[in-house]
């Protein structure tokens, strides 16, 4: 799994409370609960939350290929194929299994 981030700040440890629950949903495999884990906030804190969460599902496709019916994830799918796109990265589908790799 993703090693979660770590922040020392003692003024922003409620970020940290975000990460551990990201981490414990993680955990758990609900990926549903991290798809709609909200990010509130533009600082670098808030960020680091949000590139954590996508992180997490972008790792999720790669532990759970996609089902044979694709329509039973679409949401988790789109989410994660789109935060590649937002950093800059192509998704290769490597046939039928739905496997994807990830190319610069």
């Amino acid at each position: 799994m993703i090693p979660k981030p770590i922040i020392n700040s003692a003024t922003n440890r409620r970020y940290q409370t975000r990460i551990d629950a990201l981490a414990a949903l993680a955990a758990a495999s609900d990926w549903t609960g991290i798809a709609a884990f909200e990010v509130k906030g533009v600082n670098t804190y808030a960020k680091v939350v949000q590139r954590y969460r996508d992180a997490l599902l972008a790792a999720s496709l790669t532990l759970n290929p996609a089902p044979k019916n694709p329509t039973k994830r679409p949401f988790l799918r789109n989410r994660a194929i789109l935060t590649l796109q937002s950093q800059g990265l192509r998704r290769r589908d490597s046939g039928a299994g739905g496997n994807m790799e990830v190319k610069q």
